[in-house]
């Protein structure tokens, strides 16, 4: 449920914004959203991740506050465009959004008796896009996989039977028959290598037990299973029709970049942010539509895996987006263009507010992530590194404001047609919104928004502004 709040406010007085929020999907209430831990039983028994599992938590309601600014001395029409969309080109949806972000309403009003301009622009017809043929990554060249590699051929061999194991669903999978003889000492790492590698193997939840003989060589591997054989064939016919129908859309686009966005943004779009039985697995984002960090990055990777693009999870804490409050987390990095970057689409993902899907954890370098973000000490693997912005999506889009400007602001909401996406870099988000609310009616008047109204909604640097 979305609070309001309106005002009337003098002009001398400043809107003061506040994020209360966690940026998130369908996140209503902070109590709504629960974490979950595993519990580790006998001494033979472990999971993956330890002993919790990862988590994330939810968001309160933000007000909306208005204020009346100078009328402007002009007075234009909204700049009016036509455009051709094709299949796999990324829009703006209707989906509610906003958990997590700060929402602001600006009014400004003309009256006056100077004749309207309507101003049209006009793009020239543009052919279809070929669809581009998706190559999917084979396990030889997932991450975890690479990584064991370098530490010789036994980690290798286990990992690969355990994977053939758990894709028939084995109730135990036997090393010693394999010919593998490995310590317990060295079983968990390479589970843990397995189990990030294999979101698509999302009946196995993390648990497994094992037994050992007298020497302490694990003699073979029982994983858990969270379905029956004949559940998981339903589910996965389920998850390859989803994956299918998300593939074809993404295939249009013509670079890894925009591929990348394209199931970044259909993602978001897909999945609500709910706990439940699935939420920890691609399965619950994918068909049920909801998940949590876990579900949301588990499904990005295994979709990237498919479109051809090396992805891994990441694991840590974060602070919640327009809070204080640190939460077990989990989001992506990916290889795009043979370099590395964070993404999170969690966080990316918005509820009960006017832009549903935003992009300020799309394609970050280290400095960016950590800003907000903790990575974890206890890895699977070291996480590569990132320190480029080439593809970032503020880079990319040209949405970086690297000084306040009229000439700036104005441009991009030009770009966007109503609607201006803003990074801001070198200063803070409220120092921004302070500048924009100074600033509102020269920019308007730039623009030619006069007489529209200003609904603002921000989540870690991103700022993005609608003209109604």
């Amino acid at each position: 449920m979305k609070v309001t709040k309106s005002m009337a406010l003098v002009l001398a007085v400043l809107m003061v914004l506040v994020c209360f929020g966690g940026c998130g999907s369908d996140k209503p209430k902070a109590t709504d959203l629960g974490t979950t831990s595993a519990t580790i039983g006998e001494t033979t028994v472990t999971t993956d991740r330890g002993t919790t599992a990862l988590s994330a938590d939810g968001s309160e309601s933000t007000p909306t506050e208005s204020v009346t600014v100078p009328q402007s001395s002009s007075s234009a029409a909204e700049p009016t465009g036509s455009a051709t969309t094709y299949p796999g080109q990324p829009t703006s949806t209707g989906k509610p959004s906003g958990g997590g972000n700060t929402t602001a309403t600006v009014t400004t009003t003309v009256t006056n008796t100077t004749a309207k301009t309507t101003v049209t622009t006009q793009s020239r017809p543009q052919s279809p896009p070929k669809p581009v043929t998706l190559k999917a990554l084979t396990p030889g060249e997932y991450y975890g996989y690479r990584y064991l590699a370098s530490q010789g051929k036994t980690a290798v061999a286990v990992y690969d039977c355990v994977a053939s194991g758990v894709a028939d669903m084995q109730a135990e999978i036997s090393l010693k028959d394999a010919g593998i003889s490995i310590k317990t000492a060295d079983l968990q790492a390479i589970m843990r290598c397995y189990h990030a590698d294999y979101p698509q193997h999302f009946w196995y939840n993390g648990a497994y037990s094992y037994v050992v003989d007298g020497s302490d060589t694990v003699l073979s591997v029982k994983p858990t299973y969270t379905m029956s054989v004949s559940q998981k064939k339903t589910a996965q016919e389920k998850v390859d029709a989803v994956v299918r129908e998300l593939l074809k859309t993404a295939s249009y686009g013509q670079t890894e970049y925009e591929r990348e966005r394209i199931l970044h943004d259909a993602l978001a779009e897909r999945v609500s942010y709910v706990d439940g039985a699935n939420a920890h697995n691609l399965y619950g984002a994918l068909v049920e539509g909801k998940a949590v960090c876990e579900g949301y990055s588990r499904a990005f990777q295994y979709l990237l895996y498919q479109a051809g693009t090396q992805c891994l999870i990441a694991e840590g804490t974060s602070i919640r987006p327009g809070s204080n409050t640190g939460v077990a987390h989990a989001w992506n990095v990916v290889k795009i263009n043979g370099r590395y970057y964070h993404t999170d689409v969690t966080w990316d993902d918005q509820s009960n507010a006017a832009v549903p899907v935003m992009h300020a954890f799309y394609n970050l370098n280290d400095a960016l992530i950590k800003e907000g973000h903790t990575i974890g000490t206890e890895l699977p693997y070291p996480l590569p590194v990132c320190n480029s912005t080439a593809d970032s999506y503020f880079v990319k889009e040209g949405t970086e404001v690297t000084a306040f400007t009229v000439d700036k602001v104005a441009e991009l909401f030009v770009k966007g047609n109503g609607t201006a996406t803003v990074y801001v870099s070198k200063n803070t988000v409220n120092e921004f919104i302070t500048w924009f609310q100074t600033n509102i009616s020269a920019i308007s008047s730039k623009a030619q928004l006069s007489g529209k109204t200003f609904s603002l909604q921000y989540c870690g640097r991103e700022v993005i502004i609608v003209a109604k």
